[in-house]
């Protein structure tokens, strides 16, 4: 100790030299390093949410609950589980040892449920989600609009919130709440559907099979070429309204114009004509041919339901000093500097 504090007093510039050098690299250092209030670290926990709209609660766990839980418990780590029957849905909770990733557990996970995909029910679709302390936000922002209207201001952060923020580095998610959001509603006349034959699910089909636009060629001209779409976008409620409807008695309508048809077109007897000097020979005339009788116009979504854009449920409100606002929250990824 004696000869380390000599050997400091004889070099006293050195020293205060490395102490200025050790002080400016500690600085520089502090606010590089990682500020957090919760610590990422990955849970080994995940749920299987699966839903079927219309089954009660002992189908949903006979068909979708039991056969996931099953699935699921061959997998190596699993230290619990547990599930949640309810009226159209299955909620199937799981817990793994710690030290596995969230990435390998979404992928046993999956492997487990894909297995088993084939034998549930069909429309049903489960999906595994997995939370973990990073999905928390860091950051959330409050913006209102000095119009009131936050409508259109919502448009307008939604469409612009990545470009403005895409470039921050270790930003995982941006997400937008207290948007008021659109959807359809339609009120069904039952009567005017059971007279034609219709149900709820030629409703389903007219939405699905209709406003794709798909591609149709090219056709080349001597001024260059052009490309060629097939179908046009239903992006109005009149256009909705406007759908046609397919019932289930329209083959059985369709058939009653042929017959009539085909009697029409046998030949029929010759009968003598009269000249003028009597009967001056043998003629024949020809019975007048039925027309078809055209085919009935085809009943659209707008002739058995009330069509309306209305606002969707609220899911999700925000507010700054009282005052309605939108919520802009920022996530980031597990390697981040908050």
């Amino acid at each position: 100790m004696f000869k380390l504090a000599k050997l400091s007093l004889a070099n006293r510039s050195v020293v205060s030299l490395i102490t200025i050098v050790v002080a400016l690299f500690g600085f520089l250092s502090m606010g590089s390093l990682k500020q957090e209030l919760i610590p990422s670290f990955d849970s080994p926990q995940a749920a299987i949410v699966t839903a079927l709209p219309g089954a009660s609660p002992e189908i949903i766990d006979q068909q979708i609950s039991q056969p996931i839980e099953t699935a699921v418990r061959q997998l190596s780590g699993l230290t619990e589980s547990s599930s949640t029957s309810q009226a159209n849905i299955s909620i199937v909770r799981v817990t793994f040892d710690y030290g596995i990733t969230n990435a390998k557990l979404q992928e046993n996970l999956t492997n487990a449920v894909s297995a088993i995909k084939a034998t549930l029910p069909t429309g049903a679709e489960p999906k595994v989600t997995i939370g973990s302390f990073d999905s928390v936000p860091i950051i959330s922002l409050g913006v209102s609009s000095l119009s009131g209207s936050n409508e259109e201001l919502g448009k307008t952060i939604t469409a612009r919130a990545n470009e403005v923020f895409g470039n921050v580095s270790d930003l995982r998610a941006i997400a937008v709440d207290g948007i008021s959001t659109k959807r359809l509603n339609l009120k069904l006349d039952t009567a005017k559907m059971a007279a034609a034959g219709l149900s709820s699910q030629s409703i389903t089909t007219a939405l699905t099979s209709n406003g794709l636009i798909l591609p149709g060629g090219t056709v080349t001209d001597s001024k260059g070429t052009l490309s060629v779409q097939i179908g046009s976008a239903v992006n109005s409620v009149a256009a909705v309204k406007a759908l046609p409807l397919i019932s289930s008695t329209s083959g059985a309508s369709a058939s009653a114009p042929s017959a009539s048809a085909s009697s029409a077109s046998k030949p029929s007897a010759a009968i003598p004509s009269a000249g003028k000097s009597g009967l001056s020979g043998f003629g024949t005339t020809q019975a007048p041919v039925a027309k078809p009788a055209p085919a009935p116009k085809p009943l659209t979504i707008g002739d058995i339901a009330k069509v309306k854009l209305e606002n969707a449920p609220i899911t999700t409100i925000a507010r700054v000093n009282g005052k309605e606002a939108l919520s802009v929250s920022f996530s980031k990824s597990q390697n981040g500097n908050t």
